[in-house]
């Protein structure tokens, strides 16, 4: 109250802070980090005296989570908004041209907090266990690679990668990719027997792949980014 700037500059610090972290974690942080360290093991095999330049690859965990992906990605969406409406209510006072006559800077604080306790549920409580069979998370993807690399004809030359905690950053994803030179990975995260078949990507869309797998799968192929959170 009656110093605008000083949140305006808390809220920034907040910010960058928070962005440094998740950039950190996103990176390679979660092998590098000294807090909370666990073991874990890949599973690696290869056909060919060569370094694969294919790889069938399907994570080797089975977490269960108490939180529905469905409300942990509203949790992130409202946290979002809400640092939004903070960053709102700190230029409020500042910029008289922003000021809404009805609503008062401090009604949009209100908001803010408001919306940052109840986004922060959920995604407290996404917590990892490990209180599942993994029926589809992970082992219909194994299942799915290993019939795969069986069915491959002998003298072409691959690799299977089976990766474990794959729910903490993909940690053992990122220890073999550090290791690998440029390649090309199948990476197979839940089968079902119904609808299409889906290539979720988070760069590039994979046209060649794409393009590939519609001219041999029996079942409709479909593209898209991966999902926000």
């Amino acid at each position: 109250r009656g110093a605008p700037t000083c949140a305006l500059a808390v809220m920034a610090a907040g910010i960058e802070a928070l962005a440094l972290f998740a950039s950190a974690m996103m990176g390679n942080a979660v092998l590098r980090l000294p807090l909370l360290r666990a073991k874990s093991e890949n599973l690696i095999a290869t056909r060919g005296d060569a370094t694969p330049r294919v790889w069938l690859v399907a994570h080797l965990d089975s977490k269960s989570q108490p939180v529905p992906s469905l409300v942990r990605v509203g949790g992130i969406v409202l946290l979002t908004a809400s640092v939004l409406l903070a960053l709102v209510a700190s230029l409020l006072p500042l910029l008289p041209v922003l000021q809404l006559a009805p609503v008062a800077d401090r009604m949009v604080w209100w908001l803010a907090v408001g919306g940052a306790l109840l986004g922060a549920l959920p995604v407290m409580a996404s917590v990892v266990g490990t209180n599942s069979a993994g029926a589809l998370d992970n082992a219909s993807g194994v299942a799915a690679v290993l019939t795969a690399a069986a069915a491959v004809p002998a003298g072409v030359a691959f690799g299977v990668m089976l990766p474990s905690a794959e729910e903490i950053g993909m940690a053992g994803a990122r220890a073999w990719a550090r290791k690998l030179p440029a390649a090309t990975a199948l990476n197979c995260d839940g089968v079902d027997d119904e609808g299409e078949l889906t290539i979720m990507y988070n760069r590039h869309r994979p046209d060649a792949l794409v393009d590939a797998l519609q001219r041999v799968a029996p079942i409709g192929v479909r593209a898209r980014r991966m999902p926000f959170g």
